[in-house]
């Protein structure tokens, strides 16, 4: 989550992150970018008691049922199911046209309503009025001009290009118009069947319910159990090199592991019980490839006693010396 910014370089961040989260797992998931306020100000055009069928049908992507509701109930109009069947940037300048017609329509029918959002005082000293009244209209049913402001959305697209993030406008994405306010997004992965989602966020404003300062927040949740399921887990983890040292020797040791760590990409692990030599039989315990021991006797000559654990065989190398031969 980040909390209290209402900038798109918030928004582009933290889908920025998720999208990489999910690349770091191995994992490959496309990345689909929505915007609810031209949904809602569309809902806004159709009766009440009609929108959570037109919601329902969006979200489980029936596109006849959709497409019969819209006509039964003169909203076909509206160009909802044209902005939602189309995808990427067509969308997006599809969407700022579709924006432009429901503003001339808004005007001509309900000039007071405009009016009325706009008025309002801000709901916080970090969000514009006209962002705040959009917030605001989405628990409250109220139109906002913010709503048809695609402007915010267009650069967080924008930015997300810049960080390398290959983003689908969709503005079939539509997650819940009573939680979400603005942008909203969701990554889906293949191997999972019609349950592909396995990331979803957006921009929100919950504090207020709560009884604190209305305050713009973007955030995500993974679907860790759905990652599970196609993730390819590394089968067998890398053999550590293993730490002993005499006590007396405790402050160079300490210095050899930073050196190590810092030069080797396998696991180096310290013996931080105290167990001098006697540590051997614990680097053998946990299945580690190397043992790097560490006397004073190998500090005085400044090279250390490399063991091989699966042979037995040991050598007196430097420090630099064991890096190299271990990295290779």
């Amino acid at each position: 989550e980040l909390v209290g910014s209402d900038r798109p370089d918030a928004e582009a961040e933290v889908i920025a992150l998720a999208s990489k989260l999910i690349e770091s797992a191995g994992v490959s998931g496309e990345l689909h970018l929505g915007y609810l306020g031209l949904i809602r100000a569309m809902m806004r055009m159709i009766p009440a008691s009609e929108r959570p069928a037109v919601m329902k049908f969006i979200d489980k992507k029936e596109r006849n049922l959709l497409a019969k509701k819209l006509q039964e109930i003169g909203a076909d109009h509206l160009g909802l199911l044209e902005l939602i069947d189309l995808k990427g940037r067509r969308a997006l300048d599809r969407a700022m046209e579709l924006a432009e017609d429901l503003a001339k329509m808004s005007d001509a029918t309900t000039p007071e309503v405009t009016k009325a959002a706009s008025s309002e005082p801000s709901a916080s000293t970090t969000t514009s009025p006209s962002e705040a009244s959009g917030d605001r209209a989405t628990r409250s049913d109220r139109a906002a001009p913010s709503d048809l402001d695609l402007a915010h959305f267009a650069e967080v697209v924008d930015l997300l290009d810049c960080y390398g993030v290959n983003a689908t406008v969709d503005f079939e994405i539509v997650r819940g118009l009573e939680y979400y306010t603005g942008t909203v997004f969701e990554i889906y992965a293949k191997g999972l069947g019609a349950q592909n989602q396995i990331c979803g966020g957006g921009t929100y404003m919950l504090a207020g319910l709560l009884g604190g300062q209305e305050t713009r927040s973007t955030g995500f949740g993974i679907g860790f159990d759905r990652i599970m399921e196609i993730v390819t887990l590394q089968e067998k983890p890398p053999a550590p090199v293993a730490v002993v040292f005499m006590p007396q020797v405790r402050s160079e040791a300490v210095r050899a592991v930073k050196e190590l760590r810092e030069g080797l990409t396998v696991p180096v692990v310290l013996d931080v019980m105290g167990r001098g030599f006697g540590a051997l039989k614990q680097a053998n315990s946990i299945g580690a490839s190397f043992a790097v021991i560490i006397g004073p006797n190998e500090v005085e000559v400044g090279k250390f006693t490399l063991r091989d654990m699966s042979t037995g065989s040991q050598e007196t190398l430097s420090l630099k010396e064991i890096i190299e031969l271990l990295g290779e």
